[in-house]
């Protein structure tokens, strides 16, 4: 095939980025105006947001000649992908919408970065599965880390905005 050495990378990087960009703007006005207005186009595109940079970082870190790109900036990106799954997933059950702008703002400088920048730093898991258990145990470790602070910072906001009587039941 003659397309097959096309890097098409880009193409879903930018898809991605897209999709996050649409769903940033579905979601701060729906949680400016307190109306769920946009909640289920948010997911969708978020999904489909998901989906694109799933493929990128696929491309990125396995479509190498060598081994693996295990570059700082595709990890900071598999990160990112890891957030952003998890809280599309507790925002899909009506929880955790204040905090999609921030990991979607988080997941596209991320990925924008690890798309469009030339860093690599191949290594072959393959010779050692005890690196790879190390890697996937850290990035678990990293996502939920990150979205406990995330939840102590929205926890924090509301105290402050119950306590100064600004937020009503």
């Amino acid at each position: 095939m003659a397309y097959a050495n096309i890097n098409i990378m880009p193409v879903f990087a930018i898809l991605s980025l897209i999709a996050y960009l649409t769903s940033l703007g579905l979601v701060i006005p729906s949680l400016l105006r307190k109306k769920s207005v946009h909640r289920r186009w948010t997911l969708i595109s978020a999904v489909f947001a998901l989906i694109f940079h799933a493929i990128t970082l696929q491309q990125s870190i396995f479509n190498v000649d060598y081994g693996q790109n295990l570059s700082l900036l595709n990890m900071a990106s598999v990160a990112s992908l890891l957030i952003s799954a998890i809280m599309t997933f507790v925002a899909s059950k009506d929880r955790g919408w204040v905090l999609l702008p921030i990991v979607y703002s988080f997941s596209i400088i991320n990925l924008a970065l690890a798309s469009f920048s030339p860093w690599e730093f191949i290594t072959h898991l393959e010779d050692s599965p005890t690196l790879l258990i190390h890697i996937v145990l850290a990035l678990f470790s990293y996502a939920t880390l990150i979205i406990a602070a995330l939840y102590a910072i929205q926890l924090a906001w509301i105290d402050y905005q119950l306590k100064n009587k600004k937020m009503f039941f």
